[in-house]
């Protein structure tokens, strides 16, 4: 939870997972998560 609230991801401006949620965007974290998963760095 405190990654989803206060990590900031660079690949999106620095805005957190829970802003991009807020924003309408819960896809693209969806995908980002699903990537890093794949072993993949971000």
């Amino acid at each position: 939870m405190a990654w989803y609230r206060a990590q900031p991801i660079a690949a999106f401006g620095d805005r957190t997972a829970e802003a991009l949620v807020k924003e309408g965007k819960a896809a693209v974290v969806r995908e980002y998560l699903d990537f890093l998963a794949q072993g993949n760095f971000a």
